[in-house]
């Protein structure tokens, strides 16, 4: 039986790319700048950790603390940048989470220009900081019920993930080289979220024909996508043999499905969080 990877190791390996990252973009600061950073970070974090408690009227208190420092800086400095580049996706999820849909999409689109100004600063990295966003839009769709923009997006960004370029969202074709490993290990990260956080949603939500329509609609550019994926660890070679065996669930091949089902989730441990229950309860309701 094959160990892949938990639920806590990917938590931990996220946060540390995290932190990694982050401490790239705070390098060029001034030791001054530094410590505005620090303080309106936060605030913001204070704002995104309240709401997420569902305390908004606290949460609102500490974005609107941060918003008033932050109008004190120059928007046309690098420390404006980074300081936007904290606060945007943040605000958008406390937009999100008190149902101001519109408001918070613009915010996520503002987070993404302001990630592809950095980008073209040389920290490239931020395009997986996009790819998160993009995943953000995907999730308010969700929420609002805009279900097929939903499940377009997620699996365009999935197919992008998986194949390395978009016909769809063309402004991730962007070349990256600097940090080549932390790269391919974000990639299967931003894999995992969005594959088997839709094709939940999906199950969860959809039953009968619309079960049908809307995994057909999100399998469709992932299955054409996966033949192109190049695994290179035994993480990701189960990545593809997850997806492979999606594959039959999508030609309508149902009980060739359920075997692969039966067998993947026998011979594997589940590598990510309830990605075993997601196979078997496609393979039950087909």
């Amino acid at each position: 039986m094959t160990q892949l990877a938990t639920k806590k190791s990917l938590s931990e390996t996220s946060a540390n790319m995290e932190a990694y990252f982050h401490g790239l973009l705070v390098q060029p600061l001034a030791t001054a700048d530094k410590h505005t950073l620090h303080l309106l970070s936060g605030y913001f974090y204070k704002g995104l950790m309240q709401t997420k408690a569902g305390r908004v009227g606290l949460a609102n208190y500490y974005f609107e603390t941060g918003e008033r420092y932050a109008r004190e800086l120059s928007p046309d400095t690098y420390l404006w940048l980074v300081v936007q580049d904290e606060y945007l996706p943040k605000k958008a999820y406390y937009l999100h989470k008190t149902g101001q849909m519109a408001a918070a999409e613009i915010m996520v689109r503002q987070a993404m220009d302001t990630m592809k100004a950095l980008e073209q600063q040389g920290f490239e990295h931020l395009l997986f900081g996009r790819v998160q966003q993009y995943h953000n839009l995907a999730r308010l769709y969700f929420t609002y019920g805009q279900t097929k923009d939903a499940i377009i997006l997620a699996a365009d960004l999935v197919a992008f993930l998986l194949s390395g370029r978009s016909d769809k969202l063309t402004d991730l074709n962007v070349p990256l080289y600097k940090h080549p490993e932390k790269y391919a290990l974000l990639n299967y990260l931003f894999i995992c979220q969005v594959l088997f956080e839709t094709l939940g949603i999906i199950l969860k939500f959809s039953k009968g024909d619309a079960l049908r329509t809307n995994s057909a609609m999100f399998l469709g550019p992932v299955v054409a996508a996966v033949h192109q994926y190049q695994p290179k660890d035994a993480d990701e070679v189960l990545m593809k043999e997850y997806i492979d065996a999606f594959t039959f669930f999508h030609r309508e091949e149902h009980a060739l499905f359920r075997q692969k089902a039966a067998s993947f989730n026998k011979e594997h441990v589940a590598f990510y969080p309830d990605s075993r229950k997601v196979m078997l309860e496609y393979a039950a309701a087909c």
